[in-house]
């Protein structure tokens, strides 16, 4: 993969001022080009990757009388001998930081994805295509990139990788550590994975990935990552990415940005929370999953069946306040009994979003059927006999009436989340441990996590928002048949796809230390030493 080089990218208000200078020459425009990355070329300067495309909000609000644009701008590439892959005008935004949810001039963007190939010339097409667009007063940003850019792979560091893991542990990793915490960046955490665009891991090269809420910093690419490189190449390289995903943005789901979609189910006859269920405190705002169900017992008496999850999916202010000192506190504690709170599945917050998206459903089919401004309906259609809708009408009417039942099943809580993921996701365990350092992972102490990389990057994350409290399970044969559990999932890269885990066992003895009990479900088994 290549590397960036160290020009920084700009903030988006330097994005937003360049843009207010529309009249430019030649030499204007080839000045504001960006080609920074040997696999992406732009205008003006861009934002730093990976960015995350959204499709909603009305881009083409931005690029009026789109297909007669999009049909020279073919001509253009053409011209260029670019290998097209796809032409969208959408939204290019960050994966965290303030500017991930700007769905405005200023991250509207002509995308155009390129086939593999190094022999043609997108300097010059992305000159003409600002010209062009110049020329009709459109002035969306440009992006030509190779499409598997978009989804850059990420492999895990093996086991046999010895050397790989020597050097970093004994030589490079308490140095890097040193740097970020001296640098006063906002640093989250620090991973290595293998990470470029081929899907051959071989051919992605090791590399230190810093996940931060301040990647676009100036400091980063002028200062930062060449000390770090200057240390860890040739044998690892070094980007940073963003990294505000540490309760995998539970509070903050957005159905128009899901990956996998939601899926409802009846358990309306349940008594029982399901594991991989939704679950949140009643009237928050925060959303997780019920990771599964432990047994506890003391002095040989049992204590009854418990739900796992993680301590920001159930949060609450009352509780963080007399914890605010990292002191535990047992379940029979006196402030733990006064301020004990329900818990619900689905988490309000889910119940929530899936309302919404039904109840957009609805209003999208009334338009398909009512017309909009200017436009007649199905309905309108085919009273003025226009028998050939007559089909599609009943269709779509039929397709309403179940939108409107499905609305109001669910606000009459007769259906839930059976689960915020919709199903498995497999990954590979890389054999180096991620840091999360104090401070901006709001711990109050370094802490080391198992980081686990997709299975298949191309298709779908690890692990997306919502899954936190997931039980992460063992896919080896002998392992699925004993259901064992490896660890617990409580954070997330969405930039990178990529999940962070808590070994089970550790959990387990923690919930033993806190309660003074002892865990009899989930029992010990042959993979607890993984």
């Amino acid at each position: 993969m290549a590397t960036v080089s160290l020009t920084q990218p700009p903030t988006f208000s330097e994005v937003a001022r360049k843009r207010r200078l529309m009249s430019r020459s030649d030499e204007e425009i080839e000045d504001n080009i960006d080609i920074r990355i040997q696999y992406r070329t732009g205008w003006p300067k861009l934002a730093h990757l990976p960015l995350k495309t959204v499709y909603e909000g009305n881009p083409d609000a931005f690029f009026p009388d789109r297909q007669t644009h999009i049909s020279q701008i073919i001509t253009i590439l053409r011209a260029q001998q670019i290998p097209i892959s796809s032409i969208s005008v959408v939204y290019r935004v960050p994966y965290g930081g303030d500017n991930s949810n700007k769905l405005d001039e200023t991250t509207a963007t002509l995308l155009i994805t390129t086939f593999p190939d190094s022999g043609y010339n997108s300097f010059v097409a992305t000159r003409e295509i600002r010209k062009y667009l110049n020329s009709h007063e459109i002035h969306v940003l440009i992006e030509i990139i190779d499409e598997r850019a978009l989804k850059p792979s990420v492999f895990p560091i093996l086991p046999s990788d010895k050397e790989l893991i020597s050097i970093w542990n004994e030589r490079l990793k308490q140095a890097t550590i040193d740097i970020l915490k001296a640098s006063c960046l906002k640093v989250v955490s620090i991973s290595v994975f293998r990470y470029g665009l081929d899907l051959d891991p071989e051919k992605c090269p090791p590399t230190v990935m810093i996940s931060a809420l301040d990647a676009e910093a100036d400091a980063w690419w002028a200062t930062i990552l060449p000390r770090i490189r200057s240390i860890c190449q040739p044998a690892f390289d070094a980007t940073v990415i963003y990294g505000d995903q540490i309760t995998m943005g539970s509070n903050e789901l957005d159905m128009n940005t899901m990956e996998r979609p939601f899926a409802t189910f009846d358990f309306s006859n349940l008594t029982t929370i399901k594991m991989g269920a939704s679950c949140g405190p009643i009237g928050g705002t925060w959303t997780g999953s019920m990771g599964g169900l432990v047994r506890l017992e003391k002095d040989g008496e049992d204590m009854g069946v418990f739900g796992l999850s993680n301590h920001h999916v159930v949060r609450s202010d009352s509780l963080e306040a007399v914890t605010e000192n990292n002191t535990p506190l047992r379940p029979t504690h006196s402030s733990v009994k006064s301020m004990s709170f329900l818990i619900t599945s689905p988490s309000d917050r889910d119940t929530d979003l899936i309302l919404q998206t039904t109840e957009a459903g609805v209003d999208e089919l009334k338009k398909v059927l009512k017309g909009r401004p200017g436009t007649l309906g199905l309905e309108a259609m085919a009273e003025m006999g226009d028998f050939s809708k007559a089909k599609s009408l009943e269709a779509v009417q039929d397709r309403l009436a179940r939108a409107e039942h499905r609305a109001l099943t669910i606000k009459d809580a007769n259906r839930v989340l059976g689960s915020v993921s919709t199903g498995w996701t497999e990954g590979n365990v890389s054999a180096i441990e991620t840091v999360f350092l104090k401070g901006e992972s709001k711990y109050t102490h370094d802490v080391l996590a198992w980081p686990v990389a997709p299975l298949h990057r191309h298709k779908y994350d690890f692990a997306t928002p919502g899954d936190s409290g997931a039980v992460v399970v063992v896919s080896d044969e002998f392992a699925v048949d004993c259901g064992c559990w490896v660890g617990l999932l409580f954070a997330a890269n969405l930039a990178a796809g990529t999940g962070f885990f808590v070994p089970m066992s550790l959990v387990l003895k923690d919930i033993s230390e806190i309660t003074g009990c002892q865990v009899v479900q989930p029992s010990k088994c042959a993979f607890d030493d993984i």
